[in-house]
């Protein structure tokens, strides 16, 4: 039976715990997503089907992040949108699966490669004194030669928040051009400051972008996101795929119109935001390295962090979490063992309770 592990304490313990195992947006949804939502359920949106062809929110989606509406297929979040890739591709005999990891999804991309008759390969990134990297060179070299086949990279990467630049982008997907496909998950993409594939997407037909809404705007209960590539062939294959009401009516109903169509507000927001972030992130990392873990550098809205003081990691997590305090065990990626631990950045407080509580538990 395939386990899936997945940062996130219950909703029926939120008011208990400091949840820091999940990377969602630290401010929590806007005002103006939560009085859409309000406006969603007063409406009654719950009583009717979504619009099967989604129109509002396909145009929506296409003005807020410029993509041509063609070249656009919305899905329940990305975890949706790396499955319907997947099962395309393979369908199509691109049967040569890989992941640079540790990255999200393994297990579940891993089993899903396998029950469709395909092979999923790790590629595992080198790790750094400070952060962790790719080798371009020994990446691409990897790949060589193997036709049929696509690489799934998530750009920032989650756990290891490391940012993937444009250059080397482009140098992947022209090594796969005609024998593969690049897909990025670019799920903190607005929460990092940085440029991502939905910019390159004009020049390659065998690159594929994933983004969703929950990361960015806290609402992970509220599933919407979309997948873009201006490969005609492969978004047919990808509408055909998707299921007629992949979205429920509430969150198809948050997210389309307003205040999504408003870019100037969507863009100052997202600038706002991860503005706030990086400020955040950069305090918790000096005060993780204080306390004497190795800490790698991130460019996301959470840290990677490495026990090297002499102290069990099953202890150091359940004494955490005797204390109300969560964070993300990372064993389960490839490459990493408990002795890595990830952090959501969270607000200014919060983050000083997590430094504090920390402190104490290394102490006793």
């Amino acid at each position: 039976m395939l386990r899936r592990i997945h940062g996130g304490v219950s909703w029926i313990d939120s008011e208990k715990f400091l949840d820091f195992s999940v990377n969602v947006n630290p401010f929590g949804p806007p005002k103006e997503i939560v009085e859409k939502l309000y406006y969603c359920i007063n409406n009654k949106a719950y009583k009717f089907y979504s619009d099967p062809n989604y129109r509002l929110l396909h145009k929506t989606l296409s003005e807020a992040y410029d993509i041509d509406e063609k070249n656009l297929v919305h899905t329940a979040g990305a975890s949706e949108a790396l499955f319907l890739i997947i099962k395309c591709l393979i369908s199509r005999g691109f049967r040569n699966v890989f992941l640079l990891s540790p990255t999200y999804g393994e297990p579940e991309i891993k089993a899903l490669a396998k029950e469709l008759g395909a092979r999923a390969s790790f590629i595992l990134m080198g790790e750094a004194q400070d952060k962790f990297y790719i080798d371009l060179d020994s990446l691409i070299d990897n790949m060589k030669d193997i036709k049929n086949t696509f690489l799934i990279i998530s750009n920032p990467n989650n756990p290891t928040g490391i940012y993937i630049d444009q250059d080397n982008i482009k140098a992947i997907a022209e090594s796969l051009e005609g024998r593969g496909f690049l897909i990025i998950d670019e799920a903190y993409s607005e929460l990092s400051r940085k440029r991502g594939g939905l910019d390159l997407l004009n020049y390659y037909d065998n690159l594929i972008v994933v983004r969703t809404l929950t990361k960015l705007f806290a609402t992970p209960g509220l599933r919407t996101g979309f997948l873009a590539s201006r490969n005609k062939r492969l978004i047919e294959c990808l509408e055909a795929l998707r299921p007629t009401w992949n979205i429920d009516s509430i969150s198809s109903c948050v997210f389309s119109g307003r205040p999504l169509r408003d870019k100037e507000w969507f863009k100052k927001f997202i600038s706002d935001t991860s503005g706030k972030i990086k400020a955040l992130r950069e305090d918790l990392e000096n005060g993780l390295k204080k306390i004497g873990f190795k800490v790698f550098r991130s460019e996301a809205n959470f840290i990677l962090s490495k026990i090297i003081i002499n102290y069990n990691p099953e202890e150091f997590y359940r004494k955490l979490y005797l204390k109300n305090i969560v964070v993300r065990n990372c064993d389960s990626f490839k490459g990493l063992d408990p002795r890595y631990f990830r952090v959501g950045v969270k607000d200014c407080s919060s983050n000083k309770v997590l430094l504090e509580t920390i402190k104490e538990v290394i102490k006793e």
